[in-house]
């Protein structure tokens, strides 16, 4: 199956370049979900449609109708205007200025971000490809479609420093319903499953409306699943064979039917400092590179 190139690359909201700033301040769309944490509660409640920020924060090196990724690039809290949150939520920060850095070539990506306790004003940076526009990598459970790829990671390694490498199936259930099958393929010891509603009513954003969220780090997961998938360190090298059918079974098995839509995939690294250790917290570190990418179905 194709996949897009990983030469080609665009920002969330990507048909508006501008989006976010006086020229086309962003627009918030209802909330769905019922919010389960208190600046989701506080956001639904207060919409802050009409917010402009100082910058667009708009990357691209996509070829006009070519299939690409789509990148989000995110700074919590999502829809604060600040010096460390510039632009519209997953563009909340330019791409290689400060804390969010790119690497990519047809072949090949690196998804890094890096910051000290002072420069980040104490956000928790997340940083996502996926392939949700480009219809790729899409169909119904049992349509038995695979991603692979070669997974390295080199993170800084610190007990004051917390580390994640994501990895998400996006779906619809047969009533419509949006829903993220999450793993974690690392999180830091002792992370245990979580389910949760995640509010994101940011118009013409590939993730609007949000989603019902469920999640497994690798060791839950394995313990669940009747294949393992490998488990992965902060400086590790590994190969994925993921099976999006059996992800989705095992996450959300009521919707392991064939009227259930897989939507497309997200990979992403995030981090966070233990904040309350004493100082100094130190530069915190989180990269993933990808290589090998590939998608196939199994013979039925």
């Amino acid at each position: 199956m194709s996949l897009p190139s990983l030469a080609a690359i665009r920002s969330d909201m990507g048909n508006r370049p501008g989006y976010g700033t006086a020229i086309d301040p962003m627009r918030f769309e209802s909330c769905l979900f019922d919010p389960v944490v208190d600046w989701q509660q506080h956001v639904c409640a207060n919409p802050p449609t009409g917010i402009v920020w100082p910058e667009a924060n708009y990357y691209s090196t996509a070829q006009p109708g070519m299939p690409y990724w789509t990148l989000a690039v995110n700074n919590e809290p999502a829809f604060e205007v600040g010096p460390c949150t510039t632009g519209v939520p997953n563009r909340s920060q330019g791409i290689n200025a400060k804390t969010f850095s790119l690497r990519h070539d047809p072949r090949s990506i690196t998804l890094k971000i890096e910051n000290t306790p002072d420069d980040n004003c104490q956000k928790i940076p997340y940083l996502a490809i996926n392939n949700f526009d480009s219809g790729l990598l899409a169909g119904n459970y049992g349509d038995r479609l695979h991603l692979a790829f070669t997974l390295t990671t080199n993170a800084s390694i610190s007990d004051k420093h917390y580390h994640f490498f994501h990895f998400f199936v996006y779906l619809i259930d047969a009533r419509g319903n949006r829903k993220f099958a999450w793993l974690y393929l690392y999180a830091p010891p002792g992370s245990g499953a979580s389910s949760l509603n995640w509010n994101w009513p940011v118009a013409y954003s590939v993730h609007e409306p949000g989603a019902a969220i469920r999640a497994l780090p690798v060791p839950l997961y394995n313990a669940v699943s009747e294949v393992a998938i490998p488990t992965i360190t902060l400086t590790a090298m590994e190969d994925y064979d993921l099976d999006l059918d059996r992800v989705v079974r095992t996450l959300f098995p009521e919707d392991a039917i064939a009227t259930t839509r897989i939507l497309g995939i997200e990979l992403a690294v995030e981090h966070d400092f233990k904040w309350d250790e004493p100082p100094p917290l130190g530069t915190i570190k989180t990269e993933m590179t990808l290589t090998n990418l590939r998608a196939y179905r199994t013979i039925k």
